[in-house]
Protein backbone atom coordinates (compact mmCIF):
# COMPACT_ATOMS: atom_id res chain seq x y z
CA UNK A 1 0.00 0.00 0.00
CA UNK A 2 1.59 3.19 -1.26
CA UNK A 3 2.35 6.18 -3.17
CA UNK A 4 5.03 5.95 -5.30
CA UNK A 5 3.14 1.92 -6.53
CA UNK A 6 0.62 4.21 -9.00
CA UNK A 7 2.96 2.89 -11.85
CA UNK A 8 1.41 -0.06 -13.90
CA UNK A 9 5.53 -1.46 -13.81
CA UNK A 10 6.62 -0.59 -10.12
CA UNK A 11 8.69 -2.38 -7.96
CA UNK A 12 5.88 -4.31 -7.06
CA UNK A 13 5.99 -6.03 -10.22
CA UNK A 14 9.21 -6.55 -10.84
CA UNK A 15 9.52 -8.18 -7.66
CA UNK A 16 6.03 -10.44 -8.52
CA UNK A 17 8.45 -11.34 -11.07
CA UNK A 18 11.79 -12.34 -9.76
CA UNK A 19 9.35 -14.65 -7.24
CA UNK A 20 7.35 -16.39 -9.74
CA UNK A 21 8.63 -19.49 -8.63
CA UNK A 22 7.26 -19.00 -5.35
CA UNK A 23 3.84 -21.06 -4.65
CA UNK A 24 3.61 -19.08 -1.05
CA UNK A 25 3.57 -15.62 -2.03
CA UNK A 26 0.65 -13.36 -3.47
CA UNK A 27 1.07 -9.69 -4.57
CA UNK A 28 -1.77 -7.06 -4.53
CA UNK A 29 -0.71 -4.05 -4.80
CA UNK A 30 -2.68 -0.51 -3.66
CA UNK A 31 -1.47 3.02 -4.90
CA UNK A 32 -3.00 6.01 -4.51
CA UNK A 33 -1.06 9.02 -5.69
CA UNK A 34 -1.34 12.59 -4.29
CA UNK A 35 -2.38 11.45 -1.35
CA UNK A 36 -0.48 11.23 2.51
CA UNK A 37 -1.17 9.24 5.18
CA UNK A 38 -3.48 11.94 6.63
CA UNK A 39 -6.40 10.72 4.12
CA UNK A 40 -5.41 7.17 4.04
CA UNK A 41 -5.64 6.28 7.98
CA UNK A 42 -9.17 7.17 6.79
CA UNK A 43 -9.74 4.59 4.41
CA UNK A 44 -7.03 1.99 4.90
CA UNK A 45 -9.71 -0.39 7.18
CA UNK A 46 -11.93 -0.59 4.02
CA UNK A 47 -8.78 -1.16 2.00
CA UNK A 48 -7.72 -4.25 4.24
CA UNK A 49 -11.22 -5.62 4.25
CA UNK A 50 -11.38 -5.04 0.24
CA UNK A 51 -8.17 -7.37 0.11
CA UNK A 52 -7.67 -9.38 3.85
CA UNK A 53 -4.07 -9.82 3.53
CA UNK A 54 -1.96 -11.78 5.47
CA UNK A 55 0.82 -9.21 4.94
CA UNK A 56 0.85 -5.46 4.54
CA UNK A 57 3.73 -2.95 3.59
CA UNK A 58 3.21 0.46 3.64
CA UNK A 59 5.24 2.59 1.08
CA UNK A 60 4.07 6.60 2.79
CA UNK A 61 7.57 8.53 3.34
CA UNK A 62 7.05 9.77 -0.66
CA UNK A 63 4.22 11.89 0.04
CA UNK A 64 4.00 15.93 0.02
CA UNK A 65 3.11 15.37 4.21
CA UNK A 66 6.64 17.07 5.22
CA UNK A 67 5.44 20.20 2.89
CA UNK A 68 2.14 20.35 4.69
CA UNK A 69 3.99 21.39 7.46
CA UNK A 70 1.79 19.59 9.79
CA UNK A 71 2.69 18.59 13.54
CA UNK A 72 5.01 15.76 14.06
CA UNK A 73 2.37 14.57 16.46
CA UNK A 74 -0.53 13.86 13.47
CA UNK A 75 1.79 11.84 11.99
CA UNK A 76 2.84 9.73 14.84
CA UNK A 77 -1.12 9.25 14.96
CA UNK A 78 -1.25 8.31 11.45
CA UNK A 79 0.95 5.48 12.26
CA UNK A 80 -0.72 4.64 14.92
CA UNK A 81 -3.70 4.01 13.00
CA UNK A 82 -2.53 2.37 10.47
CA UNK A 83 -0.45 -0.11 12.68
CA UNK A 84 -3.91 -0.46 14.55
CA UNK A 85 -5.92 -1.13 11.13
CA UNK A 86 -3.79 -4.06 10.28
CA UNK A 87 -3.13 -5.70 13.76
CA UNK A 88 -6.83 -5.83 14.60
CA UNK A 89 -7.60 -7.50 11.64
CA UNK A 90 -5.36 -9.99 12.50
CA UNK A 91 -2.18 -9.01 10.10
CA UNK A 92 0.52 -10.55 11.94
CA UNK A 93 3.45 -9.31 9.71
CA UNK A 94 3.63 -5.50 9.06
CA UNK A 95 6.38 -3.20 7.89
CA UNK A 96 7.27 0.04 6.26
CA UNK A 97 9.18 0.41 3.25
CA UNK A 98 10.42 4.34 2.81
CA UNK A 99 11.63 5.94 -0.24
CA UNK A 100 14.04 9.05 -1.12
CA UNK A 101 12.96 11.90 -2.77
CA UNK A 102 15.27 14.43 -4.34
CA UNK A 103 14.21 17.07 -1.98
CA UNK A 104 14.78 14.76 1.36
CA UNK A 105 18.22 14.00 2.43
CA UNK A 106 18.20 11.46 4.52
CA UNK A 107 20.51 11.73 7.23
CA UNK A 108 18.44 13.97 9.74
CA UNK A 109 15.06 13.12 8.21
CA UNK A 110 12.68 13.47 10.61
CA UNK A 111 9.56 11.00 8.99
CA UNK A 112 12.15 8.52 8.02
CA UNK A 113 13.59 8.46 11.81
CA UNK A 114 10.34 8.49 13.21
CA UNK A 115 9.33 5.14 11.05
CA UNK A 116 12.51 3.53 11.87
CA UNK A 117 11.92 4.34 16.05
CA UNK A 118 8.47 2.92 15.27
CA UNK A 119 8.65 -0.57 13.96
CA UNK A 120 11.90 -1.43 16.12
CA UNK A 121 9.48 -0.22 19.32
CA UNK A 122 6.77 -3.14 17.82
CA UNK A 123 8.85 -5.59 16.35
CA UNK A 124 7.43 -4.12 13.22
CA UNK A 125 10.01 -4.78 9.21
CA UNK A 126 11.68 -1.64 8.30
CA UNK A 127 14.01 -0.90 5.08
CA UNK A 128 14.52 2.61 3.57
CA UNK A 129 16.69 3.24 0.23
CA UNK A 130 18.86 5.98 0.41
CA UNK A 131 18.61 8.30 -3.06
CA UNK A 132 21.29 7.08 -5.07
CA UNK A 133 22.65 8.41 -8.94
CA UNK A 134 20.43 8.11 -11.44
CA UNK A 135 17.31 6.82 -9.28
CA UNK A 136 14.74 8.95 -9.78
CA UNK A 137 13.53 11.24 -13.20
CA UNK A 138 12.45 13.91 -11.20
CA UNK A 139 11.83 14.37 -7.77
CA UNK A 140 10.22 11.30 -6.83
CA UNK A 141 9.49 9.20 -9.66
CA UNK A 142 11.72 6.43 -9.94
CA UNK A 143 13.87 5.60 -13.25
CA UNK A 144 14.08 1.88 -14.65
CA UNK A 145 17.65 1.88 -12.38
CA UNK A 146 15.55 3.01 -9.54
CA UNK A 147 12.80 0.21 -9.24
CA UNK A 148 15.71 -2.28 -10.13
CA UNK A 149 16.86 -0.64 -6.73
CA UNK A 150 13.79 -0.34 -4.88
CA UNK A 151 13.28 -4.42 -5.89
CA UNK A 152 16.19 -5.43 -4.33
CA UNK A 153 15.13 -3.63 -0.82
CA UNK A 154 11.67 -4.70 -1.30
CA UNK A 155 12.97 -8.23 -2.18
CA UNK A 156 14.30 -7.86 2.13
CA UNK A 157 11.02 -7.33 3.48
CA UNK A 158 9.07 -10.34 1.62
CA UNK A 159 9.90 -13.16 4.72
CA UNK A 160 10.18 -10.04 7.75
CA UNK A 161 8.86 -12.95 10.91
CA UNK A 162 5.55 -12.11 12.65
CA UNK A 163 5.04 -9.42 15.27
CA UNK A 164 6.12 -10.84 18.82
CA UNK A 165 2.78 -11.49 20.37
CA UNK A 166 2.94 -8.68 23.35
CA UNK A 167 4.06 -6.11 20.47
CA UNK A 168 0.88 -7.30 18.70
CA UNK A 169 -1.39 -6.57 21.60
CA UNK A 170 0.41 -3.45 21.81
CA UNK A 171 -0.67 -2.11 18.27
CA UNK A 172 -4.09 -3.27 18.87
CA UNK A 173 -4.47 -1.03 21.77
CA UNK A 174 -2.88 2.00 20.14
CA UNK A 175 -5.70 4.86 19.01
CA UNK A 176 -7.07 4.94 16.00
CA UNK A 177 -9.81 7.27 16.06
CA UNK A 178 -9.75 7.73 12.02
CA UNK A 179 -12.45 5.89 10.07
CA UNK A 180 -15.27 6.52 7.19
CA UNK A 181 -18.45 5.66 5.51
CA UNK A 182 -19.32 4.88 1.94
CA UNK A 183 -21.24 7.08 0.55
CA UNK A 184 -23.37 5.00 -1.57
CA UNK A 185 -24.28 3.40 1.62
CA UNK A 186 -25.90 6.73 3.14
CA UNK A 187 -27.01 8.23 0.49
CA UNK A 188 -30.58 9.50 0.44
CA UNK A 189 -32.59 8.60 -2.75
CA UNK A 190 -31.20 5.88 -4.82
CA UNK A 191 -28.96 7.97 -6.74
CA UNK A 192 -26.85 6.48 -9.62
CA UNK A 193 -23.69 5.16 -8.71
CA UNK A 194 -20.43 3.42 -10.50
CA UNK A 195 -17.46 1.75 -9.43
CA UNK A 196 -13.78 3.52 -9.36
CA UNK A 197 -10.98 1.60 -9.80
CA UNK A 198 -7.11 2.46 -10.19
CA UNK A 199 -3.90 1.75 -9.27
CA UNK A 200 -5.69 -1.09 -7.15
CA UNK A 201 -7.61 1.23 -4.97
CA UNK A 202 -11.54 0.84 -5.79
CA UNK A 203 -14.25 2.75 -4.59
CA UNK A 204 -17.76 2.60 -5.16
CA UNK A 205 -18.80 6.10 -5.84
CA UNK A 206 -22.33 8.31 -5.98
CA UNK A 207 -22.64 10.65 -9.08
CA UNK A 208 -23.39 13.94 -8.78
CA UNK A 209 -25.13 15.97 -12.28
CA UNK A 210 -23.89 19.75 -12.37
CA UNK A 211 -26.52 21.48 -11.02
CA UNK A 212 -28.03 18.90 -8.79
CA UNK A 213 -27.58 17.34 -4.64
CA UNK A 214 -27.27 14.75 -2.89
CA UNK A 215 -28.18 14.30 0.80
CA UNK A 216 -26.05 11.78 2.87
CA UNK A 217 -27.99 11.17 6.06
CA UNK A 218 -25.20 9.75 8.79
CA UNK A 219 -27.87 8.70 11.34
CA UNK A 220 -29.87 10.06 14.51
CA UNK A 221 -26.48 10.86 16.37
CA UNK A 222 -24.50 13.35 15.29
CA UNK A 223 -20.99 12.01 13.72
CA UNK A 224 -18.03 14.11 13.47
CA UNK A 225 -17.79 14.38 9.94
CA UNK A 226 -14.16 15.30 8.49
CA UNK A 227 -13.92 15.60 4.78
CA UNK A 228 -14.66 13.44 2.04
CA UNK A 229 -12.93 11.98 -1.32
CA UNK A 230 -14.06 12.75 -4.60
CA UNK A 231 -12.81 11.90 -8.13
CA UNK A 232 -10.77 14.54 -9.67
CA UNK A 233 -11.26 14.43 -13.61
CA UNK A 234 -11.91 16.04 -17.05
CA UNK A 235 -15.53 16.42 -16.77
CA UNK A 236 -16.11 17.28 -12.73
CA UNK A 237 -16.01 20.77 -10.52
CA UNK A 238 -16.83 22.72 -7.48
CA UNK A 239 -19.22 21.05 -4.75
CA UNK A 240 -20.68 22.71 -1.99
CA UNK A 241 -21.11 21.24 1.08
CA UNK A 242 -24.00 22.21 3.28
CA UNK A 243 -25.65 21.08 6.57
CA UNK A 244 -27.44 23.54 9.22
CA UNK A 245 -24.83 26.56 9.83
CA UNK A 246 -22.39 24.57 7.86
CA UNK A 247 -21.04 25.27 4.79
CA UNK A 248 -17.66 24.27 2.61
CA UNK A 249 -16.77 24.66 -0.79
CA UNK A 250 -14.21 22.52 -2.68
CA UNK A 251 -12.76 23.45 -5.88
CA UNK A 252 -13.12 19.56 -7.06
CA UNK A 253 -10.58 20.44 -10.12
CA UNK A 254 -6.94 21.13 -10.55
CA UNK A 255 -4.28 21.68 -13.52
CA UNK A 256 -3.80 17.49 -13.22
CA UNK A 257 -7.32 16.54 -14.56
CA UNK A 258 -6.77 15.30 -17.62
CA UNK A 259 -7.00 12.38 -16.29
CA UNK A 260 -9.38 10.46 -13.72
CA UNK A 261 -7.89 10.51 -10.04
CA UNK A 262 -9.12 9.80 -6.46
CA UNK A 263 -8.55 13.46 -4.27
CA UNK A 264 -10.15 14.38 -1.29
CA UNK A 265 -11.39 17.19 0.78
CA UNK A 266 -10.86 18.00 4.06
CA UNK A 267 -11.88 20.57 6.91
CA UNK A 268 -12.53 20.76 10.63
CA UNK A 269 -14.76 18.11 12.28
CA UNK A 270 -18.16 18.62 11.98
CA UNK A 271 -21.19 17.22 14.15
CA UNK A 272 -23.29 16.47 11.95
CA UNK A 273 -26.14 13.83 10.96
CA UNK A 274 -26.83 15.04 7.31
CA UNK A 275 -24.68 16.22 4.81
CA UNK A 276 -25.78 18.04 1.47
CA UNK A 277 -23.58 18.30 -1.70
CA UNK A 278 -24.33 20.22 -4.58
CA UNK A 279 -22.11 19.98 -7.61
CA UNK A 280 -21.68 23.33 -9.14
CA UNK A 281 -22.41 22.90 -13.23
CA UNK A 282 -20.30 25.91 -14.13
CA UNK A 283 -16.83 24.98 -16.30
CA UNK A 284 -13.97 25.60 -13.91
CA UNK A 285 -11.28 28.27 -15.21
CA UNK A 286 -8.13 26.34 -13.88
CA UNK A 287 -6.17 25.85 -17.31
CA UNK A 288 -4.82 22.03 -17.36
CA UNK A 289 -1.09 21.35 -17.61
CA UNK A 290 -1.40 19.55 -20.81
CA UNK A 291 -4.30 18.11 -23.43
CA UNK A 292 -7.65 20.25 -23.83
CA UNK A 293 -9.80 20.99 -20.98
CA UNK A 294 -13.54 18.97 -21.89
CA UNK A 295 -15.69 21.98 -21.84
CA UNK A 296 -18.93 20.01 -21.26
CA UNK A 297 -21.25 19.03 -18.44
CA UNK A 298 -19.59 18.72 -14.74
CA UNK A 299 -20.34 15.25 -12.72
CA UNK A 300 -19.24 15.14 -9.22
CA UNK A 301 -18.32 11.50 -7.42
CA UNK A 302 -18.11 10.93 -4.09
CA UNK A 303 -16.22 8.35 -2.54
CA UNK A 304 -16.17 8.27 1.47
CA UNK A 305 -16.85 10.76 4.47
CA UNK A 306 -14.17 11.25 6.63
CA UNK A 307 -14.63 10.54 10.28
CA UNK A 308 -13.11 11.23 13.39
CA UNK A 309 -14.49 8.64 15.95
CA UNK A 310 -13.53 10.60 19.26
CA UNK A 311 -14.35 13.80 17.65
CA UNK A 312 -15.85 15.56 21.11
CA UNK A 313 -12.09 16.37 21.98
CA UNK A 314 -10.69 17.27 18.90
CA UNK A 315 -13.82 19.57 18.09
CA UNK A 316 -13.43 21.07 21.38
CA UNK A 317 -11.87 24.81 21.16
CA UNK A 318 -7.92 25.35 22.65
CA UNK A 319 -7.81 27.18 25.94
CA UNK A 320 -6.67 30.51 25.74
CA UNK A 321 -3.28 31.75 26.19
CA UNK A 322 -1.58 33.62 29.14
CA UNK A 323 1.23 34.68 30.80
CA UNK A 324 4.13 34.55 29.32
CA UNK A 325 3.56 32.73 26.33
CA UNK A 326 1.11 35.19 25.58
CA UNK A 327 3.57 37.70 25.56
CA UNK A 328 5.87 35.75 23.43
CA UNK A 329 3.54 36.14 20.28
CA UNK A 330 4.94 36.10 17.53
CA UNK A 331 3.33 36.93 13.85
CA UNK A 332 6.16 35.38 10.80
CA UNK A 333 6.04 37.05 7.48
CA UNK A 334 6.97 34.16 5.39
CA UNK A 335 8.78 35.29 2.89
CA UNK A 336 9.66 32.60 0.15
CA UNK A 337 12.82 31.21 -0.35
CA UNK A 338 13.97 32.55 2.92
CA UNK A 339 14.19 29.67 5.18
CA UNK A 340 10.00 30.22 5.93
CA UNK A 341 9.02 26.32 5.95
CA UNK A 342 12.03 25.28 8.16
CA UNK A 343 11.01 27.43 10.69
CA UNK A 344 7.44 26.79 10.18
CA UNK A 345 8.39 23.11 11.32
CA UNK A 346 10.69 24.28 13.82
CA UNK A 347 7.37 26.30 15.76
CA UNK A 348 5.88 22.91 15.25
CA UNK A 349 7.84 20.73 16.63
CA UNK A 350 8.30 22.60 20.06
CA UNK A 351 4.92 24.09 20.55
CA UNK A 352 1.45 22.35 21.22
CA UNK A 353 -0.59 21.97 17.51
CA UNK A 354 -3.08 24.04 18.76
CA UNK A 355 -0.57 27.24 19.32
CA UNK A 356 0.97 26.87 15.70
CA UNK A 357 -1.29 28.57 13.39
CA UNK A 358 -0.71 28.46 9.34
CA UNK A 359 -2.68 30.95 6.95
CA UNK A 360 -4.87 29.15 4.22
CA UNK A 361 -5.52 31.12 1.66
CA UNK A 362 -8.87 29.37 1.03
CA UNK A 363 -10.31 30.04 4.71
CA UNK A 364 -9.33 33.74 5.83
CA UNK A 365 -12.59 33.21 7.80
CA UNK A 366 -10.51 30.51 9.71
CA UNK A 367 -7.92 33.74 10.89
CA UNK A 368 -11.07 35.43 12.50
CA UNK A 369 -11.58 32.57 14.36
CA UNK A 370 -7.91 32.19 15.33
CA UNK A 371 -8.25 35.52 16.83
CA UNK A 372 -11.69 35.27 18.38
CA UNK A 373 -10.55 31.97 20.26
CA UNK A 374 -7.23 33.64 21.60
CA UNK A 375 -5.52 30.48 21.51
CA UNK A 376 -2.22 31.03 19.33
CA UNK A 377 1.45 31.58 19.78
CA UNK A 378 2.54 31.86 16.38
CA UNK A 379 0.60 32.53 13.26
CA UNK A 380 2.89 31.64 10.17
CA UNK A 381 2.42 32.56 6.36
CA UNK A 382 2.17 34.50 3.45
CA UNK A 383 -0.48 36.65 4.08
CA UNK A 384 -1.51 38.27 0.33
CA UNK A 385 -5.06 37.03 0.87
CA UNK A 386 -5.66 37.96 3.87
CA UNK A 387 -8.99 40.41 4.12
CA UNK A 388 -8.41 43.90 5.22
CA UNK A 389 -11.11 43.69 7.89
CA UNK A 390 -9.02 40.82 9.77
CA UNK A 391 -5.50 42.06 8.33
CA UNK A 392 -6.17 45.31 10.56
CA UNK A 393 -6.36 43.34 13.72
CA UNK A 394 -3.16 41.77 12.63
CA UNK A 395 -1.23 45.32 11.90
CA UNK A 396 -2.22 46.19 15.25
CA UNK A 397 -0.02 43.58 17.20
CA UNK A 398 3.76 45.26 17.57
CA UNK A 399 4.95 41.01 17.49
CA UNK A 400 5.86 40.39 13.62
CA UNK A 401 8.82 38.78 12.32
CA UNK A 402 10.44 37.96 8.72
CA UNK A 403 13.49 37.00 7.44
CA UNK A 404 15.01 39.14 4.00
CA UNK A 405 17.57 37.60 1.43
CA UNK A 406 19.96 39.03 -1.69
CA UNK A 407 16.88 39.72 -4.39
CA UNK A 408 19.42 37.59 -7.03
CA UNK A 409 19.94 34.69 -4.62
CA UNK A 410 16.08 34.60 -3.83
CA UNK A 411 15.96 34.79 -7.63
CA UNK A 412 18.20 31.81 -8.62
CA UNK A 413 16.89 30.07 -5.55
CA UNK A 414 13.37 29.87 -6.75
CA UNK A 415 14.63 29.07 -10.88
CA UNK A 416 16.43 25.66 -8.75
CA UNK A 417 13.60 25.28 -6.62
CA UNK A 418 10.79 25.48 -9.26
CA UNK A 419 12.74 23.08 -11.68
CA UNK A 420 13.26 20.70 -9.33
CA UNK A 421 9.79 20.44 -8.05
CA UNK A 422 6.81 19.53 -10.62
CA UNK A 423 4.14 20.41 -7.23
CA UNK A 424 5.10 24.17 -8.88
CA UNK A 425 2.93 23.29 -11.63
CA UNK A 426 2.85 26.43 -14.60
CA UNK A 427 6.25 27.64 -13.38
CA UNK A 428 7.67 23.96 -13.60
CA UNK A 429 6.64 23.90 -17.14
CA UNK A 430 7.64 26.31 -18.15
CA UNK A 431 11.23 26.76 -16.91
CA UNK A 432 12.37 23.02 -16.46
CA UNK A 433 13.11 22.83 -19.74
CA UNK A 434 15.04 26.00 -20.46
CA UNK A 435 18.52 26.94 -19.91
CA UNK A 436 19.16 28.84 -16.23
CA UNK A 437 19.66 31.93 -18.09
CA UNK A 438 16.99 31.91 -20.03
CA UNK A 439 15.11 30.95 -16.72
CA UNK A 440 16.22 33.74 -15.10
CA UNK A 441 15.26 36.25 -18.28
CA UNK A 442 11.72 34.71 -18.19
CA UNK A 443 11.03 35.24 -14.43
CA UNK A 444 12.35 38.96 -14.76
CA UNK A 445 10.46 39.38 -18.44
CA UNK A 446 6.91 37.66 -16.87
CA UNK A 447 7.47 39.91 -13.65
CA UNK A 448 6.95 37.40 -10.66
CA UNK A 449 7.54 38.27 -7.36
CA UNK A 450 11.06 37.47 -7.24
CA UNK A 451 11.76 40.22 -9.64
CA UNK A 452 9.94 43.22 -7.57
CA UNK A 453 11.03 44.05 -4.32
CA UNK A 454 8.48 42.76 -2.72
CA UNK A 455 10.36 41.75 0.98
CA UNK A 456 9.66 45.59 1.04
CA UNK A 457 5.78 45.43 -0.08
CA UNK A 458 5.48 42.11 2.41
CA UNK A 459 6.60 44.14 5.10
CA UNK A 460 4.91 47.65 4.62
CA UNK A 461 1.35 46.14 3.92
CA UNK A 462 0.36 49.38 2.40
CA UNK A 463 1.16 50.71 5.67
CA UNK A 464 3.81 52.59 4.03
CA UNK A 465 6.40 53.12 0.56
CA UNK A 466 7.67 49.74 -0.44
CA UNK A 467 10.76 51.36 -0.19
CA UNK A 468 13.14 50.31 2.15
CA UNK A 469 12.52 53.58 4.30
CA UNK A 470 9.14 52.60 4.41
CA UNK A 471 9.85 49.10 5.17
CA UNK A 472 12.56 50.47 7.98
CA UNK A 473 9.99 52.81 9.52
CA UNK A 474 7.33 49.61 9.76
CA UNK A 475 9.90 47.75 11.22
CA UNK A 476 10.45 50.27 14.39
CA UNK A 477 6.62 49.85 14.95
CA UNK A 478 5.57 46.64 14.44
CA UNK A 479 8.09 43.97 14.15
CA UNK A 480 9.85 42.00 16.93
CA UNK A 481 12.82 40.34 14.65
CA UNK A 482 14.12 41.24 11.42
CA UNK A 483 17.18 40.16 9.85
CA UNK A 484 18.99 39.12 6.77
CA UNK A 485 19.59 35.63 5.63
CA UNK A 486 23.49 35.70 6.63
CA UNK A 487 22.09 36.35 10.53
CA UNK A 488 19.40 33.65 10.46
CA UNK A 489 21.70 32.08 13.10
CA UNK A 490 21.49 35.13 15.23
CA UNK A 491 17.94 35.62 14.59
CA UNK A 492 16.69 31.90 15.42
CA UNK A 493 18.70 32.43 18.78
CA UNK A 494 15.93 34.98 19.62
CA UNK A 495 13.57 32.98 18.68
CA UNK A 496 14.70 30.73 21.56
CA UNK A 497 14.91 33.59 24.19
CA UNK A 498 10.72 33.68 22.91
CA UNK A 499 10.65 29.99 23.20
CA UNK A 500 8.97 29.22 20.47
CA UNK A 501 11.21 27.04 19.02
CA UNK A 502 13.28 24.45 21.42
CA UNK A 503 16.50 25.19 22.99
CA UNK A 504 18.25 22.31 20.57
CA UNK A 505 16.77 23.09 17.66
CA UNK A 506 18.93 24.03 14.71
CA UNK A 507 18.90 27.19 12.35
CA UNK A 508 17.05 26.43 9.18
CA UNK A 509 18.50 25.64 6.11
CA UNK A 510 17.57 26.57 2.19
CA UNK A 511 16.94 23.89 -0.44
CA UNK A 512 20.00 23.35 -2.37
CA UNK A 513 19.69 21.30 -5.33
CA UNK A 514 22.86 22.53 -7.35
CA UNK A 515 26.37 23.86 -5.88
CA UNK A 516 26.44 27.86 -5.57
CA UNK A 517 27.02 29.26 -9.07
CA UNK A 518 28.59 33.02 -8.77
CA UNK A 519 28.30 33.69 -12.92
CA UNK A 520 24.63 32.79 -12.35
CA UNK A 521 24.29 35.39 -9.54
CA UNK A 522 25.69 37.57 -10.85
CA UNK A 523 23.75 37.03 -14.28
CA UNK A 524 20.43 37.33 -12.15
CA UNK A 525 21.88 40.42 -10.72
CA UNK A 526 22.53 42.35 -13.79
CA UNK A 527 19.19 40.80 -15.44
CA UNK A 528 17.46 42.26 -12.00
CA UNK A 529 18.30 46.32 -12.38
CA UNK A 530 17.19 48.17 -10.64
CA UNK A 531 14.01 46.43 -10.47
CA UNK A 532 14.25 44.86 -6.82
CA UNK A 533 16.39 47.83 -5.86
CA UNK A 534 14.15 48.49 -2.55
CA UNK A 535 14.77 44.65 -1.61
CA UNK A 536 18.93 45.38 -2.56
CA UNK A 537 18.87 48.36 -0.14
CA UNK A 538 17.00 47.02 2.12
CA UNK A 539 18.97 43.70 2.21
CA UNK A 540 22.37 45.53 2.70
CA UNK A 541 21.05 47.76 5.71
CA UNK A 542 20.16 44.49 7.37
CA UNK A 543 23.83 43.45 6.55
CA UNK A 544 25.65 46.62 8.16
CA UNK A 545 22.95 46.83 10.90
CA UNK A 546 22.42 42.84 12.01
CA UNK A 547 19.41 41.71 13.47
CA UNK A 548 16.44 43.46 14.09
CA UNK A 549 15.62 42.46 17.66
CA UNK A 550 12.91 44.11 20.20
CA UNK A 551 12.08 43.01 23.50
CA UNK A 552 9.58 40.49 24.88
CA UNK A 553 6.69 41.36 26.94
CA UNK A 554 4.93 43.86 24.27
CA UNK A 555 1.77 42.38 24.33
CA UNK A 556 0.38 42.20 27.76
CA UNK A 557 -1.19 45.74 26.66
CA UNK A 558 -2.62 44.67 23.43
CA UNK A 559 -6.04 43.47 22.38
CA UNK A 560 -6.22 40.86 19.40
CA UNK A 561 -9.96 41.14 19.27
Amino acid sequence: MGFSVTDEMSFVEFARRRTADRGDLTFDKVGIGGWTPVELRHVIGAILDHYTPDYVIYEIATSQLRAQGRHRNDHMASLQALANAAATRGIRRISFFDLPREDVVEQGDWLWAMHKSFCAQYGLGYKSVPLGKDMLRDVVHPSDRGKEVFTDAFMDLLDVPEIPETARKALCQLPNPFSSIAAHTCAKGKPATKVYSRGGYVQDVVNIAGGESVTFDFGPQPVQVMGYSMLLGPTTGAVTATSGNFSHLAKGYDAFCYYERIGAVQFKPEPLTNLTLRQHPDVPETELHKGDKNLGGRTGHIGRFFILTDGKQANAAPPKLTGRARENRLIHLHQPRTGGRSLQQAFRDHLPQERVVSFNPGNPDAVQTMLDQDAWQVFTGSFFALPGRIARQLLALPIWMTVVRDPGERLVSFLHYARAVPQLGAWHQKLKDLSLEDGIDLLVSEESSYAQSSQCRGIVWGEEDPTCTGARRVMARRFRMVCALEHLDQGFESLKALNVVANDAKTPHIFQSLPRDDALLAFARRTLGKRAAEDVALHQSLLQSGPEISEPGLLNQVETR
